[in-house]
């Protein structure tokens, strides 16, 4: 039935091109049995798939959450019949800035580079993936799990600080903490241990940049660690002379300039995330106790 049906559709236009589908399509879409339905089409010309991923997203960019839905799920389940066309359905969702549900989804079960993704998502404000927060949900809390899976196979691969592969680290890295501070989550105690290990194998200025702006983002669980250890992290990632964030950091915490450290971070991280205030304050009376160590690396007489 359905090959005759596609058949007629395609002699009715007058033309015999797969084109003439798109009024079948879009008819499909509001069928309970559209997944089996469109699968048939696939079936009958595999040519047709990316005429009905685009049928569906322009009915998605109008539709209801309802509709939107059930777009989402038959795109998957197409994607999971043709996985090898999964990079280039999230591109279109990208591209057209909808389901990000589905441009996670397919990320995690086909794509697997979630860390090249989400750096390249977080660059700035992903407003399409943060306006649809709690759908995406699931989706970013598995994201954030493999992220420290994956920090902790790198931790674990090198055996000395020089062996680390510092740009993988500094990816690896800045993603956490855009799903962290984008999406106000926190880490498991076990996945703050693992990026602590991340933060001592920082040896470039970025990567000790980064891993400054991930203390200020977790103040909350940095502050909650033993005296020893916090004083030990506060004075590998600011007592260096690699870089001179630790310092404009600590002159704008000296100055109760609290918006100067927000920017400063944004601006190093290129997110535009939202950072905890009773931790910045927190963390400025550490700062007070650390400003004369990181002052001194700056201040002395250049030979």
């Amino acid at each position: 039935m359905l090959p005759w049906l596609i058949t007629w559709f395609v002699e009715l236009d007058g033309n015999n091109e797969t084109e003439s589908l798109e009024p079948l399509v879009k008819c499909f879409i509001y069928l309970p049995t559209r997944v089996t339905l469109l699968n048939g089409l696939i079936s009958y010309d595999e040519a047709t798939f990316a005429l009905i991923v685009d049928t569906l997203l322009q009915a998605a960019s109008t539709g209801s959450s309802q509709l939107n839905f059930h777009i989402s799920e038959s795109i998957y389940t197409l994607v999971q019949q043709f996985p090898k066309r999964a990079l280039a359905v999230r591109f279109k969702l990208v591209q057209a800035q909808i389901l990000p549900e589905l441009a996670l989804r397919l990320t995690i079960s086909h794509i697997h580079d979630d860390v090249d993704f989400l750096n390249g998502e977080f660059t700035g404000l992903p407003s399409w993936i943060l306006s649809q927060s709690s759908k995406v949900a699931p989706h970013i809390a598995t994201m954030k799990n493999h992220l420290c899976d994956m920090a902790m196979k790198e931790v674990l691969s090198v055996k000395g600080v020089e062996d680390a592969d510092q740009l993988k680290l500094e990816k690896l890295l800045r993603a956490i903490i855009g799903v962290l501070g984008l999406f106000g989550i926190k880490a498991t105690e076990e996945q703050f241990r693992v990026c602590l290990q991340v933060i001592r194998k920082a040896q470039t200025a970025r990567s000790i940049e980064l891993s400054l702006c991930f203390v200020l983002i977790c103040a909350e669980q940095v502050l909650r660690l033993p005296l020893r250890e916090r004083n030990a992290l506060m004075k590998y990632v600011c007592e260096t002379e690699k870089t001179e964030v630790p310092a404009l950091i600590a002159i704008a915490f000296a100055s109760n300039q609290i918006l100067q450290v927000e920017t400063l971070v944004r601006q190093k991280l290129n997110m535009n995330l939202m950072i905890p205030k009773l931790g910045l304050f927190e963390m400025q009376k550490l700062f007070k106790t650390l400003e004369t160590d990181i002052y001194a690396k700056f201040s002395a007489p250049q030979i």
